[in-house]
């Protein structure tokens, strides 16, 4: 039976103390296992939140961004036309930016 992250040592440990003691095994003689599984859970769960975050990313904050570039590439398109283009534009946009 392998264990990961536990030495043959531990191992043959904890089996010795379960054998031999009848009615109480110290709590002490499961710490080392304990510690070691506790940190592959850890760097387990901080791996699923890496990926769920890159995940999450791409998803929602991506789309996001893509839509504020259009924006501001359609700004960009705005101001370099004629000025009377641009009052007229910005005439008509105007009610709509004071209703928000």
């Amino acid at each position: 039976m392998s264990c990961a992250g536990v030495s043959e040592e531990e191992r043959r440990n904890i089996r010795q103390k379960l054998i031999t003691d009848k009615d109480f095994v110290d709590a002490g003689v499961f710490t080392a296992v304990k510690d070691q599984s506790l940190d592959l859970l850890q760097q387990a769960w901080i791996d699923f939140l890496k990926r769920d975050f890159k995940n999450f990313l791409k998803s929602v904050i991506v789309p996001i961004l893509a839509e504020i570039l259009s924006l501001v590439s359609a700004t960009l398109r705005r101001s370099e036309l004629p000025y009377w283009q641009r009052f007229l534009y910005n005439r008509h946009t105007l009610p709509e930016l004071l209703q928000v």
